[in-house]
């Protein structure tokens, strides 16, 4: 039955559904204000749908005849306004398809303090957004994912994230399971039928989509608290939630929970802002992680370890936890007014991760991390159509293409340059400032560049943080000369497939460096300066123009640099490689002293871009022999196939090593012999039965992925059909990974119906959908074969990953390097833009990648 149906049969005075604005998503008015929020939902996973009475405290500033909110989905058995004069039933106008209504009274609504009451019931979301329901192997369990317009699919509201409000959470479930929300439990009663009634603490203000609710069969593991500090009095209850028989799993990620929240409170100079926190495995979720306030929620392959977990595994956790810890300050405590400044939230987080993890582990190198993740903003921002950092959100479309690598990652490089600026200390401070002032409201950009203006130094920050959250695309600096008096000269990155489009930015005010010291430069003239390099460890987000010849010189002297100015080096190489500067020839020799850096982080840089050069079939004889001996000595420093004698940090390091030259000659065959011993090895492993795969008696942990690729590379159709059968016995989450990209890489003629049935077949959870897609993506020679399948089950695939996932439909094709695939992706994805959050910008800017993609290809063709 139609929603509009279900209304009018419980009697409910409605109007006709019709579009009140052109515009796809509304911004809600100020003049109707959520206060608090009772939240009465009654939850069984076993169900097929769950029932709400919400009642919202509203105040209202100005006389109403309408109040527009959010509800998506939701289907109302009654509806209840009450203001000091009376209680009416509003009729109700679907504005938006996504999710914006009004409700419309007979009489307007008075000044001061509103109620509106809801009963109502929905089915579970689909996709991974919105409340929806897991089924492990018939074990069902119900998490939220609210951010960015899920809430209102889950109940109404004022679903934006400048409306913070307290809520008041009861949760009515099977009596025979767990209850998780944002606080503290402070009752349980029992009710009718088996249930039981969980009640929790009134929160602090929070915008919907930090909002969280978990109800499931769930191990709840009780860690000790997290001890007082000199900003608290009192020590936070820590616990850890998983999927039943899974508990033991998060102790070590509990272990580094006291520390690193200990960590951040000192740097924030704010005690950690609720009331306990607990950490959440979820078993089926589309993010590595999800900072609701006091009830994070994670990817179980992500926070689930073993004791002997490898230091890669708990390194990569650490980073997350620690960005999504910092979000309990900054995003949480104090939270963007709107979308369009969402990179308040997550450059920070993004910065703030390298800082803290490094505090936590400094031996576990994360100093270059925030310079590494530039880069692949960097390339995002070759595209004509890239986005701004911050960029006017008036659509859902707007909405889901904020939440980018431009975001995130340059985002973060840019605050980098900002604290250089400022210097670590003030920045700290003014951090801190910002911080106590705004806490529990609401900030935008202005509030955030009007306190950094004020501090030392803070004028020019605030200059370079203006050019560049303004502009889209990345600077690149011409340079005459390096290492002497210069002169040099700004214009907008263009790589070769896309048309050059520097006269419609305004120039960036870049700081240039002198050592440790920026300098500020707008670049407009020419202007004489002298420019150095080393870059040193700041992370300057442009790129650097010099001749060929100093290229070299360069390059040359690239080992002997400390790291983070050689990755900085590195990154530059790369980045103008994609303008079409070199040749192969040039671009193999420049790899080859890249490759002699005694870090693996620089010398393994060129690893990725030569993977998809080798799988482009561009690299001939003579020039797989050249990359085949720049690396297979880096690959017998740890030895091969033996676990590396130690532990350690060092060990960990010629682990990461290994495991990525493994995986590098194992794909792409560079080297026969290696690639030949490495399908030994996975042969082998794969007759494990008994064995999870980190586990392996046949090989170290770090070679198992690299062997199994290797002969599935090299196997038939009996190696990728055993290989599925291992995935569906298979229940672990980091395996099952594993196994879906050992299927993707197989060539063998059964694989395609092997990947089409496990696209449709529910033995896949909703975040492996995308892992397979992406996998097989990879492999220049199934591109077609893939979109085949995407375009003959692009309605099964839309419904299956509506929501947050929906959008890698068409991200699947960045790696795509044909005209020919660029105009089928066009032709599958326009029909369907209507319903793909943030389509129209991703299909723009994916198929400016496959351009992007297929003209390097043919520039190196024709120069090799």
């Amino acid at each position: 039955m139609a929603k509009h149906d279900s209304l009018r049969c419980l009697g409910l005075n409605l109007m006709n559904q019709k579009t009140f604005a052109a515009v796809e998503i509304i911004r809600l008015s100020s003049a109707v204000v959520p206060i608090n929020y009772t939240l009465d939902l009654t939850i069984n996973p076993d169900s097929q749908r769950f029932h709400g009475v919400v009642e919202i405290d509203l105040m209202v500033a100005e006389s109403q005849n309408q109040i527009v909110l959010h509800m998506d989905g939701l289907v109302f058995e009654t509806i209840e306004i009450s203001d000091k004069i009376s209680t009416q039933v509003p009729q109700i106008s679907k504005l938006s398809e996504d999710g914006t209504a009004a409700l419309l009274f007979a009489r307007a609504i008075g000044l001061g303090p509103v109620k509106v009451s809801f009963k109502y019931h929905a089915p579970y979301s689909t996709g991974l957004e919105g409340l929806y329901c897991v089924d492990e192997g018939g074990r069902k369990s119900v998490f939220t994912q609210f951010q960015a317009l899920g809430a209102r699919r889950a109940f109404p509201c004022f679903d934006e994230p400048g409306f913070k409000a307290t809520f008041d959470i009861v949760i009515r479930s099977p009596k025979s399971m767990k209850v998780i929300s944002n606080t503290r439990e402070i009752g349980i009663a029992a009710h009718e039928a088996k249930y039981s009634v969980h009640h929790f603490a009134t929160t602090k203000p929070l915008p919907t989509y930090l909002v969280a609710i978990a109800v499931g069969d769930f191990d709840v593991v009780a860690h000790r608290g997290i001890p007082k500090s000199a900003f608290r009095t009192w020590a936070i209850p820590l616990r850890g939630i998983a999927p039943r028989g899974k508990g033991e799993q998060l102790k070590t990620a509990l272990a580094m929970t006291s520390k690193l929240v200990l960590t951040e409170e000192k740097y924030f100079g704010i005690a950690y802002p609720f009331d306990k926190l607990d950490i959440i495995a979820v078993p089926d979720f589309g993010a590595g992680g999800m900072e609701n306030a006091g009830a994070i929620t994670y990817d179980e392959a992500l926070v689930l370890m073993d004791d002997d977990e490898p230091v890669q595994s708990q390194r990569e956790f650490l980073s997350i936890h620690a960005h999504e810890i910092a979000h309990q300050w900054f995003g949480n405590l104090v939270t963007p007014k709107w979308w369009d400044d969402l990179w308040l939230n997550e450059s920070f987080a993004t910065l703030m991760e390298a800082k803290f993890a490094a505090m936590m582990q400094p031996s576990w190198h994360f100093e270059t991390d925030v310079l590494e993740n530039a880069h692949e903003a960097m390339i995002l921002d070759g595209a004509n159509s890239v986005r701004s950092v911050r960029e006017d959100v008036t659509s859902v479309d707007g909405i889901a293409g904020a939440f980018d690598a431009i975001t995130y990652q340059k985002g973060g490089a840019i605050l980098a340059m900002v604290e250089a600026i400022l210097g670590p200390l003030e920045f700290q401070n003014f951090v801190q400032d910002f911080l106590k002032t705004h806490a529990f409201g609401s900030i935008d950009s202005d509030d955030f560049l009007k306190a950094l203006e004020v501090r030392p130094n803070g004028v020019q920050a605030a200059q370079v943080l203006k050019s560049y959250i303004n502009n889209p695309g990345l600077p690149v600096v011409k340079l005459t000369r390096l290492d002497q008096r210069g002169s040099y000269r700004q214009s907008r990155y263009s790589p070769l497939g896309v048309s050059a489009l520097s006269d419609l930015v305004k120039p960036w005010i870049i700081p240039l460096g002198y050592g440790r010291t920026p300098r500020l430069s707008n670049l407009e003239d020419r202007i004489d300066a002298e420019v150095f390099l080393p870059i040193d460890e700041v992370p300057r987000y442009y790129i650097f123009d010099i001749p060929i010849d100093e290229w070299m010189l360069v390059l040359k002297t690239i080992a002997k640099r400390p790291s983070a100015e050689a990755l900085a080096i590195a990154i530059n190489f790369d980045m103008t490689l994609m303008r079409g500067v070199f040749s192969l020839d040039e671009y193999l020799q420049g790899v080859g002293m890249i490759a002699k850096h005694q870090d693996w982080k620089v010398a393994g840089f060129p690893i990725a871009r030569l993977e998809f050069l080798a799988n482009a079939g561009i690299l001939s004889f003579t020039q797989k022999n050249l990359v085949a001996g720049m690396y297979l000595l880096h690959l017998s420093q740890p030895g091969f196939g033996q676990k590396v004698k130690g532990s350690g940090v060092k060990v960990w390091l010629l682990e990461v090593q290994r495991q990525a030259l493994a995986e590098f000659f194992g794909i792409t065959g560079i080297d026969f012999a290696v690639q030949k011993n490495l399908a030994k090895l996975g042969a082998a492993i794969l007759k494990e039965k008994n064995h999870a795969l980190d586990d392996s008696r046949i090989a170290p942990y770090d070679i198992v992925e690299a062997a199994l690729l290797a002969k599935a590379h090299t196997g038939g159709d009996r190696f990728v059909t055993l290989a599925a059968a291992r995935l569906k016995t298979c229940s672990n989450a980091s395996d099952r990974e594993i196994w879906l990209r050992v299927i993707a890489a197989s060539p063998a003629s059964g694989t395609e119906k092997i990947i089409h049935d496990l696209l449709l077949s529910k033995q896949l959870r909703t975040q492996e959908v995308p892992v397979l897609l992406f996998a097989r993506a990879t492999g220049f020679q199934y591109c077609n074969a893939l979109w085949d399948v995407v375009e003959h089950n692009i309605e099964d695939l839309l419904l299956r990953l509506k929501g947050e996932l929906e959008i890698t439909l068409i991200q699947i094709a960045d790696d795509f390097a044909s005209e020919e695939l660029a105009l089928r992706v066009k032709s599958v994805i326009t029909p369907c833009l209507g319903r793909l959050r943030g389509g129209a910008v991703q299909l723009s800017q994916t198929l400016e990648r496959i351009h992007m993609n297929a003209a390097l290809i043919k520039h190196l063709q024709t120069t090799s």
